[in-house]
């Protein structure tokens, strides 16, 4: 049986590198942007392509919010934005946002936990409060998702 290196299109022979249905020499396993060889630092695919950790992220990576990192591995995304766990806190309190827990969006554009929410309202402070997810009328809140 014939192998063919999915890269340079020449016969394999001697050490042969597979991944996923695709076979290699392992000079020719490498980041399609800047040529740096993959066997040992790890990859990503994306549209058929191999990626280094770095220009994966510079080309398609997803940025915290707050720190404006790179987000891998466990992800919060709220409010149509992503953060790391550590960075998504109460902007009042600086508190860590648990996974679950309703968040408060308000007029000022800041993320605040329940507790904070609560004495702002009695401090009168907001203007609304955090509403059941029941309701049809859109709402300043949020529930934390991780991914």
């Amino acid at each position: 049986m014939t192998i063919t290196c999915t890269a340079c299109g020449k016969i394999c022979s001697g050490e042969v590198l597979k991944v996923q249905d695709r076979h290699f020499h392992i000079e020719c396993f490498t980041c399609k942007v800047c040529r740096f060889k993959l066997l040992s630092g790890g990859y990503f695919m994306k549209n058929e392509e191999y990626y280094c950790s770095k220009d994966y992220h510079t080309l398609f990576g997803t940025k915290c919010k707050v720190c404006s990192n790179y987000v891998e591995g466990r992800v919060v995304t709220a409010l149509g934005e992503s953060y790391h766990p550590q960075c998504f806190t109460c902007n009042r309190c600086r508190e860590e946002i648990r996974s679950g827990t309703v968040v408060t969006y308000n007029d000022r554009q800041e993320i605040l936990c329940q507790k904070c929410t609560d004495v702002a309202f009695v401090e009168g402070q907001e203007d609304h409060t955090p509403q059941d997810s029941r309701e049809q009328t859109p709402r300043p809140t949020d529930r934390l998702v991780r991914n």
